[in-house]
């Protein structure tokens, strides 16, 4: 079970128009209407890995060989383990990843770490959006991120398709992906992440309407400009509660009033 509060670090505007506050940033407040972006948008380019413990005893010519009659475009001439698992990764799981829960929102269970908003929320000129999970499925079902030293195993994987094994492909391939999901270093444990995946199969798809009433509050950066604060109140008709972020100078940390 998800915590009863979730957040989500946002940046309001562009680059080119500070002026202008973002229209997902928008919808997400208002509607609230999340965008579930793919895997291949996150910031860290070390995700949707996986490690192996594959032997083969220092002979890997045969599995190779077999490797390449069911990946044809392959071309790199790398005899050894760890290309066994550069084959399937580059092709296996980058073709599954695709079409199988390619879109994901992200949320955190805090709403004052400091990193996140110089991250996500444009070095604290953004906004911090509180979320009730009891007031929506979706977020009901949402999952919890584990922090670990070494991605996801998938040496099954490889020795399936070495073993020619298809009618087994399938069922580890989404194993697999299921925990490549969820699964991030160690040392992005401070964000205390929570994931919604599901499968898209239009851009329109990647647009989720939530319960209306699942948007609880909203926090505003140390540097949220306060015409953005109060377009924001004026977009949400006054119906949240609002927050201000003040520094502690005793602790590098921050506290939120009443806005």
């Amino acid at each position: 079970m998800p915590p009863e509060k979730l957040f989500r670090y946002r940046r309001i505007h562009t680059e080119e128009n500070s002026y202008k506050i973002l229209a997902r940033t928008l919808d997400e407040v208002r509607t609230p209407m999340i965008f579930m972006a793919a895997s291949d948008s996150f910031n860290d380019p070390l995700e949707y890995y996986f490690s192996s413990t594959i032997d083969f005893n220092g002979n890997v010519d045969e599995p190779i060989s077999v490797l390449r009659k069911r990946f044809p475009n392959i071309t790199n001439n790398t005899s050894n383990g760890a290309y066994l698992r550069q084959l399937v990764q580059a092709d296996v799981i980058e073709k599954a990843k695709t079409a199988y829960k390619n879109g994901i929102t992200c949320f955190q269970e805090e709403c004052d770490t400091v990193l996140s908003w110089s991250h996500y929320a444009d070095s604290h000129k953004g906004i911090c959006i509180e979320f009730d999970t009891t007031k929506d499925s979706d977020l009901a079902s949402i999952q919890k991120v584990e922090y670990k030293d070494r991605p996801p195993d998938g040496t099954s994987l490889i020795q399936s398709l070495v073993d020619q094994k298809v009618e087994e492909n399938v069922d580890l391939i989404l194993s697999l992906l299921d925990a490549i999901i969820i699964t991030k270093a160690a040392f992005w444990q401070y964000e205390k992440e929570w994931r919604l995946a599901k499968t898209i199969e239009s851009d329109e798809d990647r647009r989720l309407e939530l319960n209306a009433e699942a948007v609880t509050a909203i926090y505003f950066g140390l540097k949220t400009p306060i015409e953005h604060k109060e377009q924001l109140v004026a977009e949400t008709k006054g119906k949240l509660k609002y927050y201000d972020a003040v520094p502690n100078f005793d602790n590098y940390s921050l506290e939120f009033n009443k806005y």
